[in-house]
């Protein structure tokens, strides 16, 4: 491992070159598009949302995950259950209300996702980078299952469009490397299960068998 232990140590120190006229860009993109989606969303519950502060004699916020829960449930009458059987308006209740029908609700998931944009992420990029170049902090023991993970910013799991914030030094290149299904891949490697390594083997997609 200490030849990925150096990998990895180089890729600290040298950083990402981070375009930062890019980053404005989008940060201004993202506070206009969550404004949008606020408005929108705001009349497509004023209903609701009239019920709930006459209710509660307060003004509604829609940056409240507790006054959500609330909308969401009351006023609005969805299950907003988790998988723990608890009371959540967190993105997987609300992924499964959109599933169910609940179109409205992806005004508020694209809403939510726009707004950490603009509030969260391009401001800590802004604030990390020394010299147009971000230093994340990688971990080889960091996760449960043994991957990789990546922090202070977490640009392992960077959205596909905000890609292009990144761009290489000149005489240097972007690869990218997906160790695809990597936990049936070794389950086969050390079991030596005949079905699991014929499914490796013939690589077809081993989460969509029956």
């Amino acid at each position: 491992l200490m030849t990925w232990a150096e990998l990895l140590f180089k890729a600290e120190h040298r950083g990402g070159r981070l375009d930062l006229g890019l980053v404005d860009e989008f940060e201004k993109e993202a506070v206009i598009a969550a404004d949008i989606l606020r408005t929108q969303l705001m009349l497509e519950w004023s209903e609701p949302i009239a019920m709930f502060e006459m209710r509660n004699e307060k003004e509604f916020s829609l940056d409240s995950p507790l006054q959500l829960q609330d909308l969401l449930q009351t006023e609005l009458k969805h299950d907003i259950r988790n998988m723990d059987d608890e009371e959540s308006s967190g993105k997987e209740v609300l992924q499964r209300l959109v599933s169910e029908g609940a179109g409205t609700v992806q005004l508020l998931l694209d809403y939510r996702h726009h707004k950490k944009l603009a509030t969260s992420f391009y401001p800590n990029y802004r604030e990390m980078q020394i010299a147009g170049t971000i230093h994340p902090s990688y971990s080889m023991t960091g996760t449960r299952t043994g991957r990789l993970s990546c922090s202070s910013p977490n640009i392992q799991q960077l959205p596909g469009d905000l890609h292009r914030l990144f761009h290489a030094r000149p005489g240097y290149s972007f690869i990218c490397r997906d160790l695809a299904a990597i936990e049936p891949r070794l389950a086969a490697y050390y079991t030596q299960d005949r079905l699991l390594c014929q499914i490796m083997l013939e690589d077809r997609d081993f989460h969509s068998l029956n």
